[in-house]
């Protein structure tokens, strides 16, 4: 059995006797989306910055994230930057410029953000949005529409140690991502019951959705520096391969070899599932298995296995490493060998 490291989904399920209402929030009425839209050919402008333009009213701008597809309304005034899985941190103040401490808003100010998270088939918008909330946590969930779609509202209290800066009231959006066929935004707007909590209302109202743009789909590394990346020194090599694909295609071909009982690996906020990463594989005597502390009293300690084969995830636009695998079993992995190979 091999070891991993890669970042998971936890889907806390909780048992609450929750009362649902329908309601409606109250905004222009929006042009409903008849069918997904095809996304746009990448532009010369970095399609992670988001885009700023002068609102329909005096005071305010919309901002526009390009890679999610989405745009809203907020008061000129407030700071808006980039997030990770297609999204954007809002605030009425620059969250940068404070101390760690200093991060938690006023009752005065406001907090935001937008993410579109990737999300196992069969969820619902009500456990997306407990995601992380303990139910005695949970204050209410309501059924509502947003931007001509369905959505689901939940007020909660944040989990953290009572007292705390960060101890407070939350209110989260969410609803099918109609770019996006495994994703849901979800909009988090704290303090919910904060004096700027209508501020926060007429954003999410001012939702709109419009076709993506691509990822980039050229690597920022060639296939010959990431195994450069990953090269091990004073170990015999065997074999070495590099193939470039998405973090969606690693996780489903990884997933397709699983044994039915055995770990599996899930979408997480990041990275993001369309984002290039390159899938390197070396293999060889590549030294004693990684292992943990000491057995125990009286136990002596075994000899570790040989490493075989590691493999490693790498950003395909830097190099930076996502995460790896490493195993003592067999000459090389077999889901490799399926997986399919983007670059030329």
């Amino acid at each position: 059995m091999f070891a991993r490291v890669a970042v998971g989904v936890a889907a806390v399920t909780f048992v609450a006797a929750v009362a649902f209402t329908v309601a409606a929030i109250d905004a222009p009425a929006p042009s409903r989306v008849a069918s997904r839209p095809t996304a746009s050919p990448l532009p010369t402008a970095d399609p992670r910055v988001l885009r700023e333009a002068a609102a329909s009213v005096a005071g305010y701008k919309r901002i526009t994230s390009p890679l999610g597809g989405w745009s809203m309304e907020i008061p000129a005034a407030w700071h808006a930057t980039a997030a990770r899985v297609r999204g954007a941190e809002i605030a009425t103040f620059d969250v940068s410029a404070a101390q760690l401490s200093g991060n938690a808003p006023a009752t005065d100010q406001l907090r935001m953000s937008v993410t579109l998270e990737p999300v196992q088939g069969g969820r619902t918008l009500e456990q997306v949005g407990t995601d992380g909330v303990p139910a005695f946590l949970l204050v209410e969930q309501t059924r509502i529409t947003v931007a001509g779609l369905a959505a689901v509202r939940t007020t909660h209290r944040a989990y953290e140690p009572a007292g705390s800066p960060f101890d407070l009231l939350h209110v989260r959006w969410t609803l099918r991502s109609p770019n996006f066929r495994d994703r849901v935004t979800a909009i988090d707007v704290w303090p919910a019951d904060g004096a700027l909590r209508g501020a926060g209302d007429r954003a999410v109202a001012s939702l709109q959705f419009v076709a993506p743009l691509s990822l980039p789909v050229q690597p920022g590394i060639s296939r010959a520096e990431a195994i450069a990346k990953s090269e091990l020194t004073g170990h015999r090599i065997d074999r070495e391969s590099a193939k470039l694909a998405s973090y969606r295609e690693y996780i489903e071909a990884t997933n397709a070899t699983a044994p039915p009982d055995g770990p599996r690996l899930w979408l997480g906020p990041d990275p993001d599932p369309d984002d290039l990463v390159w899938i390197v594989v070396i293999a060889g005597d590549l030294g004693p298995m990684p292992r943990g502390g000491p057995p125990g009293p009286g136990i002596p300690a075994a000899a570790p296995a040989t490493t075989r084969w590691i493999m490693s995830v790498l950003n395909a636009s830097d190099g930076a490493q996502r995460s790896g695998t490493w195993s003592p079993n067999g000459e090389w992995p077999a889901w490799f060998d399926t997986l399919k190979d983007r670059a030329p």
